[in-house]
């Protein structure tokens, strides 16, 4: 089963597993240059494919005559010792692909540390962050061994959250800060507290992946904008959670530019005919059909720069707010 692909949704929340000798051939790669879909079946035999019946490989950025395909094994966020790791214990091999021949990345490997610090300053502050990491991605561990029960979690995963938004010097992109907050919008979302879902949401579409994810069309970061689309529409129709119902003008303006971004993003590099495109559709259509209800589309995309503005602001409010994070030390 080394070779063997997880089966995932068009969201890509995983089913089972999958296996195919053509697609088992693809090399890894921390930095790929393609991803795998399984919700894209054959033109010629789309019929008589489930939704989940097919496996198709698609390019992430414009390849080179002989260049190699390659695909992520793992996930690529993950700091480059965890990611060896991972590759080492399932797929038996050191990784030496061109990104981890760079050595520790910046974003992915990096604490805030002071540039004037010392040397044995910044060993001393690097191994209590050790230490909090180790405790954090623990509890990570046993959150994913229990898929589903996130909403029994929910203080357990903030405590952790806490912890390393505690040591000012933890960055909100680095892990395992993003998966315990994928966790917690799981566990948000399971109790129905839509606005802290919303924020959970925007928090790893606006201030994470931006900062992970190079490619502003890479399927991670386009599921993410489908979630908070979905994320917008709901808070718009509830009185839950905090600040719900206070700007739904501005609200009902970002739920049409992410929409229309969103479905522009799945037109780079050609548009693909699978579940989540369709689904985007279906949601354009229908706001389309109904201008009494969603006003003048054109006029509020127009506005998209205010719009994520506004959103930028209120997550921002947020962090500070809910979490206890000082804005100036995201960074």
């Amino acid at each position: 089963m080394v070779n063997s692909f997880t089966l995932t949704t068009p969201t890509f929340d995983p089913i089972g597993l999958a296996l195919h000798p053509k697609s088992a051939l693809f090399n890894h790669s921390c930095q790929p240059n393609a991803f795998v879909r399984f919700d894209v079946p054959p033109q010629s035999d789309a019929e008589k494919f489930s939704p989940h019946g097919s496996i198709s490989v698609y390019t992430l950025r414009p390849v080179a005559q002989d260049e190699e395909l390659t695909i992520s094994y793992v996930d690529t966020t993950i700091p480059m010792a965890k990611r060896q790791q991972e590759l080492k214990e399932r797929y038996f091999f050191d990784c030496s692909c061109d990104f981890c021949s760079q050595g520790l990345s910046p974003v992915l490997d990096g604490y805030r540390l002071d540039d004037d610090s010392s040397v044995q300053e910044r060993q001393k502050v690097s191994k209590s962050l050790t230490k909090v990491q180790t405790l954090a991605e623990e509890y990570l561990e046993g959150v994913k061994a229990t898929p589903g029960q996130e909403h029994q979690q929910v203080t357990g995963i903030r405590d952790a959250m806490r912890a390393l938004a505690a040591t000012r010097r933890w960055r909100l992109h680095r892990y395992p800060w993003p998966q315990l907050r994928k966790a917690l919008f799981l566990g948000a979302l399971d109790l129905e507290e839509w606005g802290h879902a919303f924020f959970q949401s925007a928090i790893l579409l606006r201030k994470v992946y931006p900062l992970t994810i190079a490619e502003n069309h890479h399927p991670v970061r386009l599921v993410e904008m489908w979630t908070f689309f979905k994320m917008c529409h709901t808070r718009l129709y509830t009185i839950r959670g905090p600040g719900a119902h206070k700007d739904p003008e501005p609200l009902d303006t970002l739920c049409h530019v992410v929409l229309h971004e969103l479905d522009g993003l799945l037109n780079v590099g050609g548009r693909a005919e699978g579940r989540l495109e369709r689904l985007v559709v279906e949601a354009l259509h229908r706001r389309q059909k109904e201008p009494s209800l969603y006003g003048n589309i054109e006029e509020r995309v127009r506005n998209s720069s205010a719009a994520w503005a506004w959103l930028d602001q209120k997550i921002d409010d947020y962090l500070v707010e809910e979490e206890g994070i000082q804005i100036e030390g995201l960074g």
